[in-house]
């Protein structure tokens, strides 16, 4: 049980994407017949862990690179300002 992170903007994302990816892999397991993995992964806590619960990562996650997005077309403006002049 991890209940390391009390912000969800503390959780590194490298700890994000490390729990996609077993979320993907479970979802593959059950599609390959085999239940327990999304039984096991796909389940909330309570407390609830921030870094683990799939909804709130899934959250996270989607709001992460919401984020980023942004960030990444404010640099490209500011780039493109800075050509133009």
């Amino acid at each position: 049980m991890s209940t390391r992170y009390k912000h969800r903007d503390r959780i590194p994302t490298e700890v994000l994407a490390n729990r996609l990816d077993e979320l993907a892999d479970a979802v593959v397991a059950r599609m390959k017949g085999d239940p327990s993995p999304m039984d096991r992964e796909f389940t909330c806590r309570i407390p609830a862990e921030l870094d683990r619960d799939p909804d709130l990562v899934l959250s996270q996650a989607a709001d992460r690179l919401r984020e980023y997005l942004a960030k990444s077309m404010k640099m490209a403006g500011e780039i493109e300002r800075q050509k133009a002049s």
